[in-house]
This record gives C-alpha cells, structure tokens and sequence, in this order.
C-alpha cells in the first residue's frame, strides 16, 4: 500500500492569497439613542420652561413627549443592549416639568387669591368684571 503524495510548490511569482475579510458585526440602530437625545432635550425645555406661569401649560405637552420618547428609547435600547441613560433622564426631567407646573400653578392661585383678598380695590374691580360676564 503505497500511498502517492503529491505536493505542490507555489512558485516564487505566484502572490498568496489574500485573507478573508473580518465579518462585519451586526449593525445596531442608533433608533435608541435618537429618541434618548430628543427625549432628553424635550425634559430639559419643558423644566425651564415650567417656572413661568401660564406659558407653562403649553410645556406640558412638551413635558409629556419627552416622557413618551423617553419609554420607547428605554424599550428599544433595552432589546438593543444599549444604555438608557438619556431615555430615564429624559423620563425625569418630563415628570419634573409636569409637578413643577403643578406647583406653580397652585402657588400664583394661592398669591392671586390673598391679593385679592387683602386689596379691596381689587376684590371690586374682580367683582364688577365678573358680574360683567356673568349675565
């Protein structure tokens, strides 16, 4: 049983062959990180814009995108592996917004109403413009 073994040299100006490329990782979207940013700009608008008064009602729907983009950025970037970071600051800051609203909107209540209270001028004149449209 002889075995016949062949064996071929590659000659001096034959070049070898060139490796196989790397395979490439699979793309992640970026779809995550968007909606994190945009939810995070979206949280800090709506804080500062929730300290002036009646231009703050506006903001809460600002306040409320940035709380909706906040949960899906957190939702695809939790099935991505990615961080969620921006997503739950975004979340905060929007919830923020909507109490600091709140609060604002019960203290110029509770200001207006001792105002009017202790300015009999002002109680008349809230009386008369009240009694105006009333009727």
């Amino acid at each position: 049983m002889s075995e016949d073994k062949t064996v071929t040299t590659a000659d001096a100006s034959t070049p070898a062959p060139a490796p196989a490329p790397a395979p490439m990782p699979p793309k992640q979207s970026n779809a995550a990180k968007g909606l994190g940013i945009a939810s995070l700009v979206c949280g800090i608008v709506a804080v500062v814009f929730s300290f002036i008064p009646l231009v703050n009602y506006f903001f809460i729907v600002v306040a409320l995108v940035a709380i909706v983009l906040g949960i899906i950025s957190v939702v695809q970037a939790g099935k991505a592996g990615q961080k969620k970071t921006l997503a739950i600051v975004g979340i905060i800051l929007g919830a923020a917004a909507i109490v600091i609203t709140i609060i604002v909107t019960i203290v110029v209540a509770v200001l207006a109403a001792q105002a009017i209270a202790n300015n009999p001028d002002l109680a008349n004149a809230v009386q008369q413009y009240s009694s105006a449209y009333s009727n």
